[in-house]
């Protein structure tokens, strides 16, 4: 229990940083794998011409500093951040992990007060850097924007005043305990064949000899960082209930429910000895871990073993409620960092005399819950990704069980900024993934109005409709018909539904290149929206939108409607 403790003690900052750079000296360090990679830019329309990909992949890389903090510490201002992911100790006890998924010109940093986890004397900061180097939806990866920032702005009982930040004087190791393996999802994750091995032995605690690493790379790319909105992940340790031996080396673990987070395995073996990992969602059969599961995701793994007692440590996440494990040399023991955006147990409930009711409601609050990965993920195991879509139910889900808005602010200000990709903004963001559906563009002004509806945040609100609103319609007026309605909108895709099974038999391909009744009711349903938006915040521009809703309401009823069936 000592990470939930970690975390719920950090404090969360939330004045505005100044326009500067917050990290003023501090350097941007990286792995020296890569020396010379240039990066690449992903951030065009999805029909442009695809960049050639090339750099390292799958780059896990150890960095480590001690400092000496001469005074009490009364104020330890933490600003934190890393391209793609870290995982940060502090003298050998976790501390927090991000950032949060970001564009590289909106790359996000934490802002937290460590007080009380910084000690007088010899302080020990240990990271776990990763690098993916795949193009998805997760992450924007495989750019070769890689590195970790770090600022520490340490105030004494006594007055004194010490900063410490990234430079020369850190220690760097490429560790090689993470080979290159297959990928699952779409390409969304690499396999995890951990060799503890090659894991350094206390590289996060006290007194750990790190001279014969190396002196990172310094220097920055070009990131403009900005300050992350949401807070840091909720981390807790989730023991299983059910622990059962099959066999000899075999064991079954269930969860109570699903579950996101990074599995952990204590476990004793001979060095080199290999066992077998399964996560799953389902079972094929009574305690047998559908591990290669529906959603084309293949959750097998093999871990190697050092002849010492290990603990294996899963990096990335994964969603399951099953663990199988093969081939153990003894009985291990087994549990999961589970991870998501804070979300209060207590701040919504469902009391009703059906239970069947209740445990739908309870279901459908777990899937919200665990999907809420500092963005809202369509799914955390195929795709990892925030589509807009999605984000309109989740968000709005997310918002009545929780009160908090600050995850739907992220995700509005996330569809923002890829108004820099494309004025009609991206299905998909952030991501080095491109792509486009053009309802989900039209519903960006209904997770809007849920913000506004929810938490009354006026200046927010009024600061979106003003970057996005003229950019959003502008775009779309570009495809009006003559009688206003949306026609031949071959630019971005018309999704309708998905999959093509459950279209209902919509003729498609006659609606293509047509004014197609799917998108316009979009199209109208978003001009009304933005209409009625607009005049609860009393401001004048909302007569233009109600005209402009009207007369696409009249045109879908003079061209789209069969007056003899209504439909």
């Amino acid at each position: 229990m000592l990470e939930v403790f970690m975390i719920a003690a950090l404090v969360l900052l939330v004045a505005a940083p100044s326009a500067a750079d917050v990290f003023g000296e501090a350097e941007w360090i990286r792995d020296p794998v890569f020396e010379g990679i240039t990066t690449i830019d992903f951030y065009h329309k999805e029909d442009a011409p695809q960049p050639k990909l090339y750099g390292p992949k799958n780059v896990h890389t150890l960095l480590r500093n001690e400092i000496e903090v001469i005074g009490t510490p009364e104020r330890a201002l933490l600003r934190v951040t890393g391209d793609d992911y870290y995982t940060l100790y502090l003298n050998g006890r976790f501390l927090v992990q991000g950032p949060e998924p970001g564009y590289p010109f909106a790359h996000p940093y934490y802002e937290l007060d460590i007080a009380e986890h910084v000690k007088q004397g010899t302080n020990v900061i240990a990271v776990h850097l990763y690098y993916q180097g795949l193009r998805n939806r997760v992450w924007n990866s495989a750019d070769n924007r890689s590195g970790f920032i770090f600022t520490l702005d340490v105030a004494g009982r006594d007055g004194t005043t010490e900063r410490f930040v990234t430079d020369g004087t850190w220690r760097c190791h490429r560790l090689e305990a993470f080979p290159a393996a297959q990928t699952t999802g779409y390409d969304t994750q690499f396999a995890e064949h951990i060799d503890m091995r090659a894991m350094p032995v206390g590289w996060r605690d006290p007194g750990f000899d790190d001279r014969a690493w190396n002196t990172p790379l310094s220097g920055r790319q070009d990131h403009v960082f900005v300050k992350q909105i949401t807070p840091p992940l909720e981390r807790y340790r989730i023991d299983p209930a059910v622990a059962k031996r099959k066999g000899d080396g075999h064991y079954f673990y269930a969860f109570p429910t699903e579950i996101v987070g990074h599995t952990r395995i204590r476990i004793r073996g001979p060095a080199g000895h290999r066992i077998e990992v399964r996560h799953g969602e389902e079972l094929e059969a009574p305690e047998q871990v559908r591990y290669d599961m529906r959603c084309n995701t293949k959750y097998q793994e093999f871990p190697v073993l050092s002849g010492r007692e290990d603990v294996i440590e899963f990096y990335d996440y994964r969603a399951f409620r099953y663990i199988e494990i093969l081939d153990a040399p003894a009985e291990p023991e087994v549990w999961v960092m589970a991870r998501h955006h804070p979300f209060p147990q207590d701040a919504a409930a469902l009391e009703a005399s059906d239970s069947l009711l209740e445990r739908i409601w309870q279901l459908c609050a777990n899937g919200v819950r665990r999907g809420a990965q500092g963005s809202f993920l369509d799914c955390p195991t195929r795709e990892k990704g925030q589509y807009l879509g999605d984000a309109l139910i989740t968000g709005h889900s997310h918002l009545v069980l929780t009160g908090d808005g600050s995850l739907v602010k992220k995700a509005l200000k996330d569809f923002q900024l890829s108004q820099r990709v494309c004025p009609g903004i991206m299905a998909v963001a952030p991501g080095s993934f491109m792509q486009e559906i053009a309802e989900y563009s039209l519903q960006y002004p209904m997770v809007l109005a849920n913000y506004y509806r929810f938490t009354g945040d006026r200046v927010f609100t009024e600061q979106i409709i003003d970057a996005v609103f003229d950019k959003l319609y502008g775009y779309f007026a570009r495809f009006e018909s003559d009688a206003g309605l949306l026609a031949n909108m071959t630019e971005k895709w018309v999704l309708v539904d998905w999959p093509k099974n459950l279209r209902d038999d919509y003729d498609y391909d006659y609606a293509e290149k047509r004014e197609n009744a799917v998108l316009n009711a979009f199209y109208c349903a978003s001009l009304r929206t933005a209409a009625d938006l607009l005049r609860a915040l009393g401001r004048e521009d909302a007569a233009t939108y109600t005209a402009k809703a009207e007369r696409v309401k009249q045109a879908y009823i003079e061209r789209l409607i069969d007056p003899a069936t209504g439909l």
